[in-house]
């Protein structure tokens, strides 16, 4: 197996000018719509990135020592980790001190977001799923003392089959799918896994892959990762509970269909980007609040069923034998498509996405300032 280090994880860079955006989701077609000061500044902010070579750079390195920390650097990242917990259980209140809490940490590794909890709630425990190091995956950095309130599973999620199960419930060859124990158990489900470049790929068996298999192999990776996820949270977390999940450019494709879905699902959502770290990204958290209860609990069902067959055509799909595919337009249309997004949802879209937005706009504005980019 070959690792991803080869070709970065972003998505393509916004649709030029020259195309129709009217109807696809993005900053073009929000801003077309309404005035968001705050996202107008941050797509300039953008533009100017974008055409700055040092930037680039710095970015580039950014990535380098992200793929190979130094022992400080992990133990740091922890910490960062642990804070980003606390900045979101302030924005939305959802670690309760004086409720007995178990929760599912997926992606948990460092452990920073599960060590919070375990402190801040003696009578917690919780369940961790991560990455091997093996295959890539970061150390996992829990404090002993934490340990015993903790069950830790080094698995790879994208080996189970998150594919639709049969009316009959009778499958005609084993499938590994979430443990009985863990449906429908959770009060709080945290979502953080990430695309790593440093993971092993088991599609890519030569160390000398293509330029266009390696970017194929990539995105499928990436948004499989994505929707197994998803399928996760929506299968473990208990009716009433808080689903926590990560997002990138909430304006666009795929994270507005999938931030409408968590709304949809939910009695409040709250939408924040941290400022301990990763401010110049397009990261946010979005915080979903008393899940499937009365008035939502048939959507679990549907959503649950959209997703898993997703998940199969990502498996199948692609111009690469073996690797599967990206997510396309269209895809997410069982939720919403883009255009009712656009015509019905887009003002509570710029009303979550504010704060986002404004904080990446800051972020980038510092780090400017810092290199003298002008």
């Amino acid at each position: 197996m070959a690792s991803l280090t080869q070709y970065p994880y972003t998505r393509p860079p916004p649709h030029p000018a020259h195309i129709d955006t009217t109807h696809r989701l993005g900053a073009v077609a929000i801003l077309g719509r309404r005035s968001v000061p705050e996202l107008q500044e941050l797509v300039a902010l953008r533009s100017k990135g974008w055409d700055d070579d040092h930037l680039d750079y710095y970015f580039k390195t950014l990535r380098k020592i992200s793929d190979s920390p130094t022992k400080q650097a992990k133990q740091t990242w922890f910490k960062n980790m642990r804070n980003i917990m606390a900045e979101l259980d302030s924005a939305a209140n959802f670690v309760r001190s004086s409720t007995n809490i178990t929760f599912l940490d997926v992606g948990c590794a460092p452990g920073g977001f599960s060590s919070y909890i375990l402190q801040k709630v003696r009578s917690a425990s919780g369940v961790g799923i991560s990455l091997p190091e093996g295959m890539g995956g970061h150390p996992f950095l829990l404090e002993n003392h934490l340990r015993s309130r903790y069950t830790h599973l080094q698995e790879d999620i994208l080996r189970y089959d998150w594919s639709p199960v049969s009316p009959s419930g009778v499958s005609d060859r084993p499938r590994r799918r979430l443990r009985d124990t863990l449906i429908g158990h959770f009060p709080i489900v945290i979502l953080d896994g990430h695309a790593l470049r440093t993971y092993q790929d088991p599609s890519i068996t030569t160390l000398d892959a293509e330029a266009d298999l390696l970017k194929a192999a990539h995105g499928s990776y990436r948004d499989r990762l994505l929707i197994a996820q998803l399928i996760i949270a929506l299968e473990s977390v208990a009716p009433g509970g808080t689903i926590v999940t990560r997002l990138s450019h909430i304006e666009c494709f795929p994270a507005a269909q999938l931030l409408y879905l968590l709304d949809s699902i939910s009695d409040e959502v709250v939408l924040h980007k941290p400022q301990t770290m990763h401010t110049t990204r397009g990261t946010s958290y979005v915080i979903a609040k008393r899940v499937f209860c009365s008035k939502h609990a048939s959507k679990r069902e549907q959503y649950l069923l959209g997703l898993q067959a997703l998940w199969s055509q990502l498996q199948q799909g692609g111009p690469h034998e073996g690797v599967g595919r990206m997510l396309v337009d269209g895809d997410l249309d069982f939720i919403v498509s883009a255009e009712a997004i656009l015509e019905s949802y887009v003002d509570r879209l710029v009303e979550l996405g504010r704060q986002t937005w404004w904080t990446q706009a800051e972020g980038l504005r510092r780090l400017f300032n810092k290199r003298g980019i002008q």
